[in-house]
């Protein structure tokens, strides 16, 4: 794989790539630095998804093998791992983690692919004489098989991700018309607390008026009450004046009969 890949040996190279993952013996963080070291992205993809996805966080070791010559790669797997265990946590929209390190490790992918472009050219190996025609004829038909398992693969990862990236657009639709309707739901019972605590008002505002309008009504009766007392009271006075005045005139009738027996006498 690595003389295959430093010699630009492109169909024994496509051949190793198909014939490793078939094996399927290759660990996570073998596949990292393999996909590095040889330009295979899509192993770089795997290795990291691995780690964000595995049941226990990385050891120490592997973090310092993966930051080995890509510095503060463990730190941005963590970061994706942290936003798969806690997604309500960020707030933010559900991605796939796919997506997630494509855009984390955005230059360093784009950099594994721009090299790995140049092995989809013309194969320059150097031709390898056989003992016959029978099993070049062979090892032709392997490379043929090799190219096609790899164009199947590609053609594979291509549209898994073009599903990804319909399935994010997807959900983030989802999400935003449910965030519209959220908001829509929202505005409803603001304006029905708000009609709400107009009618309270109108009670309350009721409910002062009549209030007010019983107050009115007693003082008005307190004042008529005032009124006859105040209008009893003239007549006590004139009465008490009259007696009086009667009084008067009595003892002066008596005062003058007094009088007029007295002359007489």
């Amino acid at each position: 794989m690595k003389l295959s890949t430093k010699w630009y040996f492109v169909k024994l190279r496509a051949y190793a790539i198909v014939e490793l993952e078939r094996m399927n013996e290759l660990s996570s963080i073998q596949k990292v630095q393999l996909g590095r070291s040889n330009k295979v992205s899509r192993w770089v993809i795997d290795g990291l998804q691995a780690y964000v996805e595995a049941k226990f966080p990385m050891t120490d070791q592997e973090a310092a093998e993966l930051d080995l010559d890509y510095p503060t790669t463990a730190y941005r797997l963590f970061r994706i791992r942290e936003k798969k265990l806690s997604p309500m946590k960020y707030n933010q929209p559900t991605v796939s983690i796919v997506c997630e390190i494509e855009g984390a490790f955005k230059e360093h992918l784009a950099g594994i692919r721009s090299d790995e472009e140049g092995f989809r050219g013309t194969d320059n190996e150097i031709p390898v004489r056989v003992p016959g025609n029978e099993e070049m004829e062979m090892r032709e038909e392997k490379e043929r098989e090799a190219r096609e398992r790899e164009e199947v693969i590609m053609n594979g990862l291509e549209e898994q991700a073009r599903l990804r990236e319909l399935e994010t657009l997807r959900v983030r639709v989802l999400e935003e018309e449910e965030a519209k309707k959220k908001e829509g739901r929202e505005k409803q019972e603001a304006m029905r607390k708000l009609r709400m605590l107009e009618e309270e008002a109108m009670l309350v505002v009721e409910e002062a008026e009549r209030e007010e309008a019983l107050v009115r009504e007693e003082l008005e009766f307190i004042r008529m009450l005032e009124e006859e007392e105040k209008k009893e009271e003239a007549m006590q006075e004139a009465m008490m004046r009259e007696e009086l005045e009667y009084t008067k005139m009595l003892e002066e009738e008596e005062r003058q009969r007094k009088m007029t027996t007295f002359q007489w006498n």
